[in-house]
């Protein structure tokens, strides 16, 4: 994403989150964003929000569940906040152990 088209994009997504607050999707895609802008924190609460309105992301996972607890550790790990890294990418571990990304996490 452009730079520049930032503040065009936080805009569109204010609008998405006020017309569906409760959709996981728009909160992970946020976060990716929140992450682009170096904004580590606020995306690591974006994906942590997602994952809760997510619930269990249904038997094994999906993949969006997924994805939103492993980004809410890369998220969480690129703003020093290393416990509660850890905490997801055991999570994240748990819902796909035989992913080989999690040795470096840990």
């Amino acid at each position: 994403m452009q730079k520049t088209r930032h503040p065009e994009a936080e805009e569109w997504f204010g609008k998405a989150l006020r017309v569906a607050p409760l959709d996981p999707s728009v909160r992970t895609h946020y976060g990716l964003f929140l992450m682009d802008a170096g904004r580590n924190l606020e995306a690591a609460r974006s994906f942590q929000e997602a994952v809760r309105l997510s619930g269990d992301g249904g038997e094994g996972g999906g993949e969006d569940y997924y994805e939103s607890v492993f980004n809410a550790g890369v998220a969480f790990r690129l703003a020093g906040r290393m416990e509660e890294a850890e905490r997801f990418y055991r999570k994240a571990a748990d819902i796909r152990p035989n992913v080989s990304a999690f040795c470096c996490c840990f």
